[in-house]
C-alpha cells in the first residue's frame, strides 16, 4: 500500500485516489525536497542568496537528508539562504482549497539566530532581504529570542501570531522541530493555521496574501562569536490545482 502523508497533510477523503501517493495526486501540485543529493541543484531546484562568508550546503552524510545554511564565525547579520527558482504557490482561488506546507529544522544556536522559512516572494540583495518581502506565509524568529512565531503578509502589511503554548514554540539548541501551516481559501475570510510538531498552535485571518510565492528558507547570525548552522531535514509545500468536475 502507497504511503500517505501523516499530520496536517492528509487526504483521508481521496475517494479512489486515497492509497496514491502525494505526488501522484492529480489534483495537486506537490514540491518536496530531502536534500539526500550530493549537492544543491542550483540550475533547477535552487537559487542561493549568502552573504561573505557564508554557506549553503548539502550535508555530508546527513540522515535522511540534510542541508546547512551556515554563518560565518566572526561575523553578526551574516547568513545564507535558499529560495526556490519559481514563484510557483499562491492560495487558492476556490473556497475550501488549501495550500500546504511542512519543515523539519533545527538551530545551532536558538537565541542568537535570525530565522525564517515557508512562502515569500523573491529576494536578491542579501539573506536578510527575504524579511522585505512584500507577501510572507511562513514561521519567523528574531535574534534574541528562542520564540518562533507565525507571520502571513500582504502588500508589505505584516500579522504576526505568537503561540499561545510557547512550551511549543520555543526552540532549542540542536533540536529538530517540525513547522507546518495549512493555508485556506474561504468563503468569506481566509486563514493560515499553524502546527508545531503537528500540534495546531495559532492562526491569522489577516493579511493573508495572494500572490503568488516560492518555498524558501534563510538564516542569519545574531551575535559575532561562533558560526550559527541552521540545518532543514526536508521542505514540502502542496496546493489544490483549482480544477473542478461535473
Amino acid at each position: 500500500m502507497a504511503t500517505h502523508f501523516k499530520g496536517p497533510v492528509l487526504f483521508s477523503n481521496a475517494s479512489a485516489f486515497e492509497n496514491l501517493k502525494m505526488s501522484m495526486w492529480p489534483d495537486q501540485f506537490t514540491y518536496m525536497d530531502d536534500f539526500e543529493q550530493g549537492a544543491l541543484d542550483t540550475t533547477h531546484n535552487w537559487t542561493i542568496v549568502k552573504d561573505t562568508g557564508a554557506s549553503a550546503a548539502i550535508a555530508a552524510d546527513g540522515t535522511g537528508g540534510e542541508v546547512n545554511l551556515t554563518s560565518a564565525a566572526t561575523t553578526d547579520n551574516d547568513g545564507a539562504s535558499i529560495q526556490a527558482k519559481q514563484e510557483s504557490f499562491a492560495l487558492p482561488t476556490t473556497a475550501g482549497d488549501k495550500l500546504y506546507f511542512e519543515t523539519r529544522a533545527k538551530i545551532s544556536d536558538a537565541t542568537q539566530t535570525d530565522f525564517l522559512i515557508g512562502f515569500t516572494e523573491a529576494f536578491t540583495t542579501n539573506p536578510e532581504s527575504a524579511l522585505l518581502s512584500q507577501n510572507v506565509i511562513g514561521f519567523v524568529k528574531d535574534d534574541g529570542s528562542a520564540i518562533v512565531k507565525g507571520t502571513t503578509e500582504s502588500g508589505g502589511t505584516q500579522t504576526l501570531v505568537e503561540f499561545a503554548d510557547t512550551t511549543k514554540s520555543t526552540m532549542e539548541n540542536d533540536t529538530y522541530v517540525t513547522l507546518g501551516l495549512v493555508a485556506t481559501k474561504g468563503t468569506t475570510l481566509n486563514k493560515v493555521q499553524f502546527y508545531i510538531n503537528r500540534n495546531l498552535v495559532g492562526t491569522s485571518t489577516t493579511n493573508i496574501p495572494t500572490a503568488n510565492m516560492k518555498v524558501m528558507a534563510m538564516s542569519v547570525s545574531g551575535d559575532a562569536t561562533g558560526t550559527k548552522v541552521t540545518t532543514i531535514d526536508y521542505i514540502m509545500a502542496a496546493q489544490n490545482r483549482n480544477v473542478s468536475y461535473s
